[in-house]
């Protein structure tokens, strides 16, 4: 019989919840395939001054990580954005959290993510078999993660089965 090994690739936002999943998964000898950080060019100068740093971790610790970033191809005003904040500034918005919405994560991370799995080798083989990619999220058991999860909880994608490792361990932010 032979054993398929479905890939996995962990979000990472550089935030504590995130970081601690991947630094617990390596402690527990069972690291992601591949770890992925969503750039959205406007992180806190906290942010941007740890990546390097955790990046040289995973480094030392046998851990494929990559940054991804939203490229736009197309620009309603002028001047062209890269960043969050340049996008917000340029088009004379709020950032869509303010009306009860998501989609700056879906186009800044989510979906720079997914396009990069798209172009990984062992997601494409996956999707072939008819397998889906595990994709670790780190959202712990706290109660702000407890409302991002249920809004999650049965989102379904034909190419992804989420895993939430701190959930699965009872994890919090205490």
């Amino acid at each position: 019989m032979t054993i398929r090994h479905q890939p996995v690739l962990a979000a990472w936002g550089a935030g504590v919840d995130s970081t601690a999943m991947i630094i617990e998964l390596v402690a527990r000898g069972s690291p992601p395939d591949v770890v992925l950080m969503a750039d959205t060019g406007s992180e806190r100068p906290e942010t941007d001054a740890f990546v390097p740093i955790f990046r040289e971790w995973m480094d030392r610790h046998g851990v494929e990580n990559h940054i991804v970033r939203y490229e736009p191809r197309r620009f309603k005003h002028w001047p062209p954005y890269h960043s969050l904040l340049e996008n917000l500034l340029t088009n004379g918005t709020l950032p869509s959290i303010n009306f009860g919405r998501h989609s700056c994560s879906q186009k800044r991370k989510i979906a720079p993510q997914d396009a990069w799995a798209e172009l990984w080798p062992a997601a494409q083989a996956a999707w072939a078999r008819g397998d889906r990619v595990v994709k670790l999220i780190g959202y712990d058991c706290s109660t702000a993660d407890n409302r991002r999860y249920a809004h999650q909880e049965g989102h379904c994608d034909p190419r992804f089965a989420f895993r939430y490792p701190l959930r699965e361990w009872g994890w919090d932010a205490r």
